[in-house]
C-alpha cells in the first residue's frame, strides 16, 4: 500500500493539505482496499505465466498470419502499457492530484479523502495512461492491415493538435499553461510517433510509394 499511497502524499506536499491522511469510513475498507491492491499486484507478478497459458490456448485456433501479428505486437504492447503506467505513477497522477487538491480550501471545506475513492482513481488513471501509450502501436497496426496510411494520419494533424490541447485543458483545469502544454505535447508526440512508425512500415512494404 505504500507504493499506492505515495502519489497522494507527493501531490499534497505543495498544497494546504500537506500531510493529510487518507480516510476510511467503514471497518472493511481498511482490509478490502489492501486486499484488492494485493490481488492486482499478484496478477501483475503472475502475468507472464498467465499470458503464456492464454497464448497456448488461443494460438491453436489462429491462422499463421494472425499468430504472426500477435507474436509481433504483443510484447511491444506490454512494454508501452508499462511505460504509460510508470509515467502516470511518477508524473501524471501526482500532477493531477495536486491540481485537484488546490481547489480544496481548508478555510471553506473539511476535506475527507477516502482511501477507497483514491484507490479507484489511482487504478483508473493508471489504466488510462497505459491505454493512451498504446496509440503509436495501434496506428502501426492499422497501417499493417491496410486500414490507414501515413498520409491519412497526417491529414488529421490539425485536428489532433487542437484536440490534444482541448483534452489537456480538460485534464488540467487549473489553467496552468505549463501543465497543459506538457499533456498536449505528450499526446501529440505519441500521435506523431505513430505516424513515423506507419511511414517506415509503409515505405518498406511499398518502395517508391510516398503515401
Amino acid at each position: 500500500m505504500y507504493i499506492i499511497r505515495q502519489p497522494h502524499f507527493s501531490a499534497l506536499k505543495n498544497t494546504a493539505l500537506k500531510g493529510a491522511k487518507l480516510k476510511i469510513i467503514t471497518y472493511p475498507e481498511a482490509f478490502l482496499v489492501p486486499f484488492k491492491a494485493s490481488l492486482i499486484a499478484g496478477l501483475i507478478i503472475a502475468s507472464p505465466y498467465i499470458l503464456y497459458q492464454v497464448w497456448k490456448f488461443i494460438s491453436a485456433g489462429l491462422f499463421p498470419r494472425e499468430r504472426k501479428y500477435l507474436i509481433l505486437y504483443a510484447p511491444f504492447s506490454l512494454i508501452l502499457f508499462a511505460t504509460g503506467a510508470i509515467f502516470g505513477y511518477f508524473v501524471f497522477i501526482p500532477m493531477v492530484l495536486e491540481i485537484l487538491a488546490k481547489f480544496i480550501d481548508p478555510a471553506f471545506y473539511d476535506p475527507m479523502i477516502r482511501l477507497n475513492d483514491y484507490f479507484s482513481l489511482f487504478i483508473m488513471m493508471t489504466l488510462m495512461l497505459g491505454i493512451v501509450f498504446e496509440i503509436p502501436l495501434m496506428m502501426l497496426f492499422f497501417t499493417h492491415i491496410g486500414v490507414a496510411s501515413p498520409r491519412v494520419y497526417l491529414s488529421y494533424y490539425k485536428m489532433v493538435i487542437l484536440g490534444s490541447f482541448v483534452l489537456a485543458a480538460m485534464i488540467t483545469p487549473d489553467g496552468n499553461p505549463i501543465n497543459q502544454s506538457i499533456i498536449a505535447a505528450l499526446l501529440i508526440f505519441l500521435y506523431m510517433t505513430g505516424v513515423l512508425l506507419s511511414f517506415l512500415f509503409f515505405r518498406k512494404r511499398n518502395p517508391g510509394n510516398n503515401q
